[in-house]
């Protein structure tokens, strides 16, 4: 069994195209995984959870200086170290 798939690409703003269709033939058995549902995720806010439990355990162990130091470390900004850190302060609960 053979599917054919078409996707409507809408046009960009400024664009002189009018959009696009593009359409190719999927293998059998393609069309039955686009029909199940997807896997379960992993909540975002659980992955940055622990994330936060990581890099709390870096500077308890002595790995990292402060938040700071972590910040320069991971490539981020020490306000965005500050928000996820912050998760910690949460309940349990949530």
């Amino acid at each position: 069994m053979s599917a054919e798939v078409t996707v409507r690409i809408p046009p960009r703003r400024g664009d002189r195209r009018r959009g696009a269709t593009v359409g190719a033939p999927m293998a059998a058995g393609a069309a039955d995984a686009l029909a199940s549902p997807p896997p379960e995720r992993i909540p975002r806010v659980a992955c940055v959870l622990a994330l936060a439990h990581h890099w709390r355990g870096l500077i308890r162990s002595g790995a990292v200086r402060d938040q700071a130091d972590l910040a320069r470390l991971v490539g981020v900004s020490r306000a965005r170290v500050t928000q996820v850190m912050r998760l910690l302060d949460l309940a349990p609960d949530v």
